[in-house]
């Protein structure tokens, strides 16, 4: 009766990979290679040519990433094992020539060796990968099944995968190449892993690495986790899949690097985050609640320009400011709303935030909208240092001013959290993107007024924010003062080097007066005002500047060439501090908006 039985799950295992229109089989190397080797059985294309390509970006980082420059050795063979020529016709494409066949087989390798989040890793006794991208697929068949062969993997190692496990541990199934894609994977020797379930769905916590805590710190992860998850979950009434996975990889460095999925999100993070409860809350329940919230933003509720998924050419879009920064606004209020943390401490971020922005000169020149559309040049050795901003930063504000303005509004009644649903249901139920558009529209649907001039102010433009109109009647008011500590910031230089013959200048802030003075970027200021550096202290100087103030600059540039110039003290580049915080008084309306805001959902 037992080899009836083994037999049965031999034929059902093998006409399971039969049927199949990606056989992929994943083995490894030596571990001081940290190579993998892939194997892919397919059927060809067409009569004559197939192309296998690899992607050159993932979703949640968008930058090219170039992931073919990890691919070595490529051979192909047919069905009876003949080798097929083939010709690489771009960085990421392989093109292999054949007759009428019916199978098609690569296999190369792949080098795995870079340890964020986002990115694959082999090492001793531990086996990560991100399908997305180690994987080949042919680019006209990414709806096409999956299955994954890993004959490698030790039976009695753990498993932490998204992916769909057959009845045989080392064979793994998705129902599509995107799906495969969206898989983060670890097999590996140890690993802790903690299990708790809101409602009917269940939900995994796995560790690997060196996880250093005990049973109070167990319980501490489970417990943020939990009413995090529980929170977000029910601005949407409950949870779009019917169990989720946490992976955590744990390194013995400092990196803190994490990318969202559909149905899991891959952390990596210092071991140290598990030593204490003390550092729970900061070091792994923040950042999961903000990869939980693209379960439904970016994931689910997606920009046109993302929709579908294109892995080997640059995709454009202008929201995302609203993909990822107003996902870290629903990280904090979710964190406020179960408690997680103090609402005194959301406000502290959420003001600081604002302090960040507004003390920043890129800002003031490039909206959300722009700096969203161009993240794919972000990593370019061309850009102006003077422009760089963030669209997490300024996404996270701007879910702020329009969470607080739609309530007011609508005297309570409505927030973001019908927006979110409002996008939810008429997009992705609908299997669609959100146009550019969108969120305006979206914010107007819900609220009966135009909301054109905001976003042409505040979304597509970069014009200051009046907040006393913004949080008018909101029961929150952001207080502004002068930072009294600051001392080179008041005249616009952010970052210096001392040396004997004065300052070398490293960061500058172009609205201050040392760079209307003419000065730059590792210069060196040898006077002001007559003064040798040594000689100017806090008390005798920057403290003391005054608007209308003259200041003299003597300073040395990258030539060699000395000038001397004379500037207004303005104060533009001063700083300033912001706090968030609740009206002394609030009325009624206000309590009860303050309420709606802060006031739990999943109670």
């Amino acid at each position: 009766m037992r080899k009836y039985l083994l037999l049965l799950l031999s034929l059902f295992i093998f006409q399971f990979v039969a049927f199949a229109k990606y056989n992929y089989t994943l083995r490894w190397d030596k571990p001081n290679t940290h190579t993998y080797w892939i194997e892919i059985e397919t059927e060809p294309q067409t009569e004559s040519t197939t192309e296998f390509r690899i992607a050159t970006w993932r979703p949640g980082r968008y930058i090219a990433q170039d992931y073919a420059a990890a691919v070595g050795s490529f051979a192909v063979t047919d069905e009876k094992g003949n080798a097929l020529k083939y010709v690489k016709t771009n960085k990421n494409t392989w093109r292999v020539n054949h007759g009428n066949i019916t199978k098609i087989k690569v296999k190369y390798s792949y080098f795995a060796n870079n340890e964020d989040a986002g990115s694959s890793f082999y090492t001793e006794g531990q086996v990560y990968f991100n399908p997305i991208n180690c994987f080949m697929y042919i680019p006209e068949r990414l709806e096409d099944e999956v299955t994954l062969n890993v004959p490698d993997l030790p039976k009695d190692w753990s498993i932490a995968t998204p992916l769909t496990l057959t009845r045989d541990i080392r064979i793994y199934t998705a129902s599509s190449f995107h799906e495969f894609a969206d898989s983060p994977t670890v097999f590996a020797k140890k690993m802790k892993k903690l299990t708790f379930k809101v409602g009917d769905v269940n939900f995994f916590a796995h560790f690997q690495g060196d996880y250093k805590g005990g049973a109070d710190v167990d319980s501490a992860i489970i417990s943020g986790l939990k009413k995090v998850v529980a929170e977000q979950g029910a601005v949407f009434g409950g949870f779009p899949f019917k169990s989720f996975h946490f992976i955590y990889r744990l390194l013995d460095f400092d990196m803190r690097h994490a990318v969202e999925h559909a149905n899991s999100t891959s952390v990596a993070l210092p071991s140290k985050v598990t030593q204490s409860v003390n550092n729970v809350t900061g070091g792994i329940i923040s950042i999961s609640a903000h990869e939980f919230w693209h379960v439904w933003n970016v994931k689910r509720i997606r920009p046109a320009g993302l929709f579908p998924y294109s892995y080997d050419s640059e995709q454009y879009t202008g929201l995302h400011w609203f993909t990822e920064g107003v996902t870290d606004y629903y990280s904090v209020l979710s964190m406020a709303r179960s408690g997680v943390i103090p609402e005194s401490e959301g406000l502290r971020i959420l003001g600081n935030n604002m302090q960040s922005i507004d003390n920043s000169y890129a800002y003031t020149q490039v909206s959300p909208v722009y700096s969203s559309f161009d993240s794919w040049l972000g990593p370019s050795t061309y850009a102006n240092p003077f422009l760089r901003n963030s669209f997490y930063t300024l996404g996270q504000r701007l879910g702020l001013l329009m969470d607080v303005r739609l309530r007011v509004i609508t005297g309570g009644k409505k927030s973001m959290d019908d927006v979110f649903r409002y996008l939810y249901e008429n997009y992705y139920e609908k299997d669609l993107g959100v146009p550019e558009e969108g969120i305006e529209t979206a914010l107007e649907a819900i609220s009966g007024i135009s909301w054109h001039d905001f976003f042409e102010k505040h979304v597509r433009g970069t014009q200051p924010v009046n907040y006393t109109d913004i949080f008018k009647g909101s029961g929150l008011e952001l207080i502004s003062k002068s930072n009294t500590t600051a001392t080179l910031e008041k005249i616009g230089i952010l970052q210096y080097e001392r040396s004997e013959d004065g300052w070398f200048v490293k960061k500058i802030n172009p609205a201050g007066e040392a760079f209307q003075a003419g000065i730059g970027l590792n210069d060196l200021i040898t006077r002001i005002n007559d003064k040798k550096p040594s000689e100017i202290t806090d008390e005798t100087f920057f403290k003391n500047l005054k608007k209308g103030d003259k200041i003299t600059f003597e300073y040395i540039n990258a030539l060699s060439i000395q000038h001397t110039e004379t500037v207004t003290f303005s104060g533009k580049a001063a700083p300033v501090i912001y706090t968030l915080q609740r009206v002394e008084k609030p009325t009624a309306e206000e309590s009860a908006i303050l309420s709606g805001l802060f006031g739990s959902k999943a109670k």
